[in-house]
């Protein structure tokens, strides 16, 4: 069989484990801003080679208003799975001639990041809305979910002192007992913005807002 042969069947293949993918990924109504997807400023989060571009990406995001805000809290429980690695498999394993226009693979724990990071940056019209939403993630199987939501949990628990946060007070005493000591940190600075640390003996007043 010849080379261009084997790249065309190659390709045909590829193109069908696409297409199969692309059933497979969830679809959500994406909002936009500047006739660019909230996906692309999303990715331009990190993704930019300067800081320009960050600050553009979060002004964006700001500018979308409520939908951007479901957007991003959806984007915060982005994680690997298994039919986005074959893609990146796949994406790395082609030439770039057949490979073009499709979207770079970049990693969904990265976007969860750089939606946390946003989310910390942007005002909330509605947090009411918002949080409980946020308090769900907490209890996601995924460890790096956990860890996002849990940094956004304690700025909103800073940042919106409206927020009633006497009604979560089991999610947050079960969060601040993961194994991963910044999220219990995280859950350390909300309780006691709600009032609620002597619920946790040891408990310290010390708050760590950074998403890592």
């Amino acid at each position: 069989m010849n080379s261009k042969r084997r790249w065309w069947i190659v390709g045909v293949v590829l193109l069908t484990a696409a297409a199969v993918l692309s059933g497979i990924l969830p679809r959500e109504r994406i909002p936009s801003y500047g006739g660019r997807s909230a996906t692309d400023w999303l990715r331009d989060v990190f993704g930019s080679q300067n800081a320009t571009g960050q600050g553009a990406a979060i002004d964006a995001f700001r500018e979308m208003g409520a939908h951007g805000t479901v957007f991003l809290v959806g984007a915060l429980g982005y994680h690997e799975t298994l039919p986005r690695a074959i893609y990146r498999r796949i994406y790395v394993s082609v030439p770039a001639l057949i490979r073009r226009g499709w979207h770079s693979p970049e990693s969904q724990d990265t976007l969860a990041n750089a939606a946390s990071l946003v989310l910390m940056n942007v005002r909330d019209a509605d947090p009411q809305r918002t949080f409980p939403n946020l308090v769900r993630l907490l209890a996601s199987p995924h460890p790096r979910t956990r860890l996002y939501a849990a940094g956004v949990v304690e700025i909103y628990a800073l940042n919106y002192r409206e927020l009633d946060l006497a009604p979560y007070r089991s999610q947050f005493m079960a969060a601040s007992h993961d194994t991963n000591i910044w999220i219990q940190r995280h859950m350390d600075g909300v309780l006691t913005a709600a009032h609620l640390a002597h619920s946790l003996p040891g408990t310290s007043s010390q708050t760590n807002v950074t998403a890592r």
